[in-house]
């Protein structure tokens, strides 16, 4: 039995090691371990883009390891770190994925932060984390491709993943909302008060948001567009 206690134990310290770290000694006190494991990076790789950033981002992909990425800020610079690698192709998901990344860390930081509630954060960090991981297998499936998607081809894989994550992977989220905190969000959208600041005016989304159909139409016709005319 104290076997079976001590493996448990150790099962759930190794899963805890899979993180960011503010610096080497922290990691070092957290796993014992003098150098870093392939999965992880220091704060200060990610900000600054560095080699043990992109291997790492590199080395998550190759084994699908989502899970390693704990934050929506963590998850937006690897959207960054994605689309910018892939700028051969003609994609444009990983530069949407990105925007709305972006949009969802800033209510978490000030000022609106103070003028968003509570609800509304939780389920930006939870839509945020399942679009993430579900997305993973079809990112890593892209970025190991030998072939270079360009216009209809790459179109067609937008279309097939914004199809997902609209219809699929949100549809469920939505669901759950309720009326209160779904107002907040569709507020969000169609930058609307505060949040102006936040959402240009040309991808200020209009209509039902809790309507799939319409999320799907936006992100094709409206997000795409604009992230096609406004990201290198």
């Amino acid at each position: 039995m104290k076997s079976f206690f001590y493996l448990f134990f150790l099962s759930l310290t190794t899963i805890s090691y899979s993180k960011e770290y503010k610096n080497l000694k922290e990691y070092h006190e957290i796993s014992g371990k003098i150098l870093l494991e392939p999965s992880d990076w220091l704060s200060k790789d990610r900000k600054n883009n560095t080699l043990v950033w992109q291997q790492a981002n590199e080395y998550n992909l190759k084994h699908n390891l989502p899970a390693e990425y704990l934050t929506i800020k963590e998850r937006t610079d690897f959207y960054l770190w994605l689309y910018t690698t892939l700028n051969e192709r003609d994609v444009v998901w990983p530069k949407m994925a990105h925007f709305i990344s972006n949009k969802l860390e800033n209510i978490n930081s000030f000022p609106f932060n103070m003028f968003t509630r509570k609800e509304v954060k939780l389920y930006a960090t939870k839509g945020s984390k399942t679009v993430f991981n579900k997305a993973f297998s079809i990112i890593k499936k892209l970025y190991f491709s030998e072939s270079i998607l360009n216009k209809e081809d790459a179109l067609t894989w937008d279309e097939s993943i914004i199809y997902k994550e609209q219809y699929n992977w949100l549809e469920e989220i939505y669901n759950g909302i309720d009326a209160k905190t779904l107002k907040t969000i569709d507020k969000m959208a169609q930058g609307k008060g505060i949040y102006t600041f936040i959402v240009p005016k040309e991808v200020a989304f209009s209509g039902d948001l809790s309507d799939k159909e319409n999320r799907y139409n936006y992100a094709i016709n409206t997000l795409r567009t604009y992230c096609i005319n406004n990201y290198d």
